[in-house]
Protein backbone atom coordinates (compact mmCIF):
# COMPACT_ATOMS: atom_id res chain seq x y z
CA UNK A 1 0.00 0.00 0.00
CA UNK A 2 2.92 2.30 0.72
CA UNK A 3 4.38 1.63 -2.72
CA UNK A 4 1.01 2.33 -4.33
CA UNK A 5 0.74 5.60 -2.42
CA UNK A 6 4.25 6.59 -3.53
CA UNK A 7 3.42 5.68 -7.12
CA UNK A 8 0.32 7.91 -7.05
CA UNK A 9 2.47 10.83 -5.89
CA UNK A 10 5.01 10.08 -8.61
CA UNK A 11 2.24 9.92 -11.22
CA UNK A 12 0.99 13.29 -10.00
CA UNK A 13 4.48 14.73 -10.31
CA UNK A 14 4.87 13.27 -13.81
CA UNK A 15 1.58 14.98 -14.78
CA UNK A 16 2.96 18.28 -13.51
CA UNK A 17 6.08 17.79 -15.62
CA UNK A 18 3.93 16.76 -18.62
CA UNK A 19 5.81 13.46 -18.85
CA UNK A 20 2.88 11.47 -20.17
CA UNK A 21 4.94 8.43 -21.14
CA UNK A 22 5.99 7.96 -17.52
CA UNK A 23 2.41 8.54 -16.41
CA UNK A 24 1.15 5.79 -18.71
CA UNK A 25 3.81 3.27 -17.64
CA UNK A 26 3.32 3.99 -13.92
CA UNK A 27 -0.47 3.83 -14.21
CA UNK A 28 -0.23 0.42 -15.90
CA UNK A 29 2.04 -0.83 -13.12
CA UNK A 30 -0.20 0.71 -10.46
CA UNK A 31 -3.28 -1.05 -11.84
CA UNK A 32 -1.45 -4.39 -11.68
CA UNK A 33 -0.21 -3.73 -8.13
CA UNK A 34 -3.67 -2.69 -6.94
CA UNK A 35 -5.19 -5.80 -8.51
CA UNK A 36 -2.60 -7.99 -6.78
CA UNK A 37 -3.17 -6.17 -3.49
CA UNK A 38 -6.91 -6.70 -3.76
CA UNK A 39 -6.47 -10.42 -4.35
CA UNK A 40 -3.96 -10.80 -1.52
CA UNK A 41 -6.23 -8.93 0.86
CA UNK A 42 -9.22 -11.07 -0.08
CA UNK A 43 -7.17 -14.22 0.47
CA UNK A 44 -5.56 -13.12 3.75
CA UNK A 45 -8.53 -11.51 5.46
CA UNK A 46 -10.75 -13.51 7.77
CA UNK A 47 -10.78 -16.87 6.06
CA UNK A 48 -11.25 -20.45 7.15
CA UNK A 49 -7.55 -20.94 7.83
CA UNK A 50 -7.44 -18.02 10.24
CA UNK A 51 -10.66 -19.11 11.93
CA UNK A 52 -9.47 -22.71 12.01
CA UNK A 53 -6.23 -21.81 13.80
CA UNK A 54 -7.78 -19.71 16.59
CA UNK A 55 -8.14 -22.75 18.85
CA UNK A 56 -4.34 -22.97 18.94
CA UNK A 57 -3.92 -19.55 20.50
CA UNK A 58 -7.05 -19.04 22.61
CA UNK A 59 -7.27 -20.30 26.17
CA UNK A 60 -10.31 -22.49 25.45
CA UNK A 61 -9.21 -25.66 23.76
CA UNK A 62 -5.57 -24.58 23.56
CA UNK A 63 -4.06 -27.74 22.10
CA UNK A 64 -0.71 -26.11 21.31
CA UNK A 65 -0.20 -25.19 24.93
CA UNK A 66 2.64 -23.20 26.43
CA UNK A 67 4.67 -26.19 27.47
CA UNK A 68 8.38 -26.27 26.66
CA UNK A 69 9.52 -28.64 23.95
CA UNK A 70 11.72 -31.57 24.92
CA UNK A 71 15.05 -30.95 23.14
CA UNK A 72 15.53 -34.72 22.73
CA UNK A 73 12.19 -35.18 20.97
CA UNK A 74 12.45 -35.78 17.21
CA UNK A 75 10.83 -33.17 15.00
CA UNK A 76 7.84 -34.37 13.03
Amino acid sequence: MKIQQMMRKTIGRAHQLKDYGTVQVLEDILVDREDLGYHLHSVLEDDTLVRGMTHLITQDGNIAGDRPMDPKAPLQ
